[in-house]
């Protein structure tokens, strides 16, 4: 029995997403993908009509792929039953290990060496980083409803709290100033960041334990 529609499709990806990270954009043609698929043109370009095209859904597919432990992380923050600086804690350590992967890295290597000069550099950040980043604004709107953090705008803050969280150590690997992380960094990378963020944030001492559960009790 011959592979479904959307098998074939998930395959074309999984090919082409082998070809593109080994080759880069420019040095990789429609032909080769077909080659390696091993099906017609007519089928490749049934389903993908330029290399454009394909290399837009292989970054999606991608970042889709590896981001779904950061929505998991993010369905742990909108836990009311956990602390919120614990919730805080485990997403910045998902966050910065889901980035700092030798997958992500080369994926994230791709797209600041594509994307611009072939025009798709806002549909990617607009695909990828801002829908995350806003839904953790939106949590930390919460937060700042219950008085857990200071009235500011949520996604400014959200900002300031990936650059905390990044704080030189992404920069530095994705440039191969260093070749690896250990997880000892990454937790004290992340401990670092949160209390900033806290001192920054917090609206009172008392807020830094404190997780929304109870705010939801007076209602």
């Amino acid at each position: 029995m011959g592979l479904s529609k959307e098998d074939r499709r998930t395959h074309i990806l999984q090919k082409a997403t082998d070809i593109f990270l080994n080759h880069g954009y420019e040095r990789t043609s429609m032909d080769e993908v077909n080659e390696c698929i091993g099906c017609s043109k007519t089928t490749l370009y049934k389903y993908f009509s330029s290399k454009q095209e394909l290399f837009v859904h292989v970054i999606d597919h991608s970042i889709h792929t590896y981001t779904q432990v950061i929505i998991n992380a993010i369905t742990q923050l909108q836990n009311r039953e956990v602390d919120c600086w614990q919730a805080l804690h485990t997403f910045g350590v998902s966050y910065l290990n889901l980035h700092l992967s030798p997958v992500m890295l080369k994926i994230t290597r791709m797209i600041i060496a594509e994307c611009e000069h072939i025009g798709i550099g806002e549909l990617m950040y607009q695909q990828g980083p801002l829908k995350g980043w806003l839904k953790i604004s939106a949590h930390i709107q919460l937060l700042m409803e219950h008085r857990i953090l200071r009235q500011a705008d949520p996604f400014v803050t959200a900002m300031q709290l990936k650059g905390l969280l990044e704080a030189g150590l992404i920069d530095k690997r994705l440039r191969g100033a260093i070749s690896d992380v250990s997880e000892e960094e990454v937790q004290r990378q992340v401990d670092n960041a949160l209390d900033t963020f806290r001192r920054a944030y917090a609206l009172n001492q008392d807020a830094i334990s404190t997780n929304i559960k109870m705010e939801g009790n007076k209602s």
